[in-house]
């Protein structure tokens, strides 16, 4: 069961992306892969999604990130970032597997990332890097 106030809490926390992490995982956070409270707001619901996924990423978890920001995708396509995060995420697979497959999820995700950035917003390195 999720404590939201843990939660919450740990997303305010200014520790370790380790540490914020555990307190999120104790606070039942994965609960919210599978379903929405009706007492989190709807972007709120996202945002925590998206940013929990973003941890695990940091934190070379990144297998467990990509089917969560590919959930908030679907719940929320016109969110910029998660396209940014679920490149990143299918970049380090592709660092370890060289695989076509997973190059290709990393320029689909990049593309659709700066397809979606305002006009005059500043592209990542790493992501003009990888199009090129």
């Amino acid at each position: 069961k999720i404590n939201l106030k843990v939660v919450e809490k740990g997303f305010k926390l200014k520790s370790s992306t380790t540490q914020v992490l555990n307190i999120l995982e104790k606070g039942g956070i994965k609960e919210l892969i599978y379903y929405h409270p009706p007492e989190i707001e709807y972007n709120k619901y996202i945002q925590y999604l998206n940013d929990y996924a973003f941890f695990l990423s940091e934190t070379d978890r990144y297998k467990e990130a990509i089917p969560i920001l590919e959930k908030v995708i679907n719940l929320s396509p016109e969110r910029v970032v998660a396209y940014l995060n679920l490149g990143d995420c299918y970049y380090k697979e592709y660092q370890k597997s060289n695989k076509k497959s997973d190059k290709e999820k990393v320029i689909e995700n990049y593309k659709k990332y700066v397809s979606l950035l305002k006009k005059g917003a500043k592209i990542p390195e790493r992501v003009s890097l990888f199009l090129k």
